[in-house]
């Protein structure tokens, strides 16, 4: 259920990026920062390294989106998305 709802989080993200919607990439980057909060079973310290390398970005796209810079809030996204691909691999 929470990858679900990182999985929309993310798309509305995203979906904000290319319509240089900063109000939906704030509320997207949000959710996935929130949803990452309720996480909570944490496996060992390569896991608890990417969960807090991904709450990292999510909190640095939140700002980023408030500040409306849009190259660093799709740098940011970017390397979120690749943060949650690579844990993946990994779990």
């Amino acid at each position: 259920i929470l990858m679900r709802a990182k999985l929309a989080a993310s798309q509305q993200t995203l979906e904000g990026l290319m319509y240089g919607d900063f109000d939906l990439i704030d509320r997207g980057a949000r959710q996935l920062r929130d949803i990452d909060e309720w996480h909570t079973s944490k496996r060992d310290a390569v896991y608890d390294h990417y969960s807090a390398e991904f709450h990292r970005l999510a909190e640095k796209l939140v700002r980023l989106a408030k500040e409306k810079n849009a190259e660093g809030a799709l740098y940011a996204y970017q390397h979120l998305t690749s943060t949650c691909v690579t844990c993946h691999e990994y779990v």
